[in-house]
């Protein structure tokens, strides 16, 4: 989907709708104003952001919850760091996978 046709399905279905919509513009960089505060709110509550490093694998654990479905579960994963080439292993609680950085 090319940019003018998202922009186009936009204004159709939002802006023409705003009734239905509350549509809010970011005044400023969207980096600055959005981004980098909650990047700190998260710093402030013990995130641990892993930069230059690519997921190899994962390491599951299996639990039963007294039903019939078996939940696999994420505890380690396989790290190559690519600022110094680096393999490591990690333990994790939670797990959030991004991408698109520089």
């Amino acid at each position: 989907c090319s940019a003018a046709a998202a922009l186009g399905m936009a204004y159709f279905f939002v802006l023409k709708s705003q009734n239905s919509f509350d549509v809010r513009w970011c005044r400023g960089n969207i980096g600055n104003v959005i981004f980098d505060p909650w990047i700190d709110l998260m710093k402030q509550r013990n995130v641990s952001f892993q930069t230059n490093t690519r997921v190899n694998g994962f390491q599951f654990e299996s639990s039963d919850h007294d039903t019939a479905q078996t939940i696999d579960q994420i505890r380690k994963l396989q790290c190559y760091q690519t600022n110094t080439g680096e393999q490591t292993e990690m333990e994790v609680d939670d797990v959030v996978l991004a991408v698109g950085a520089e």
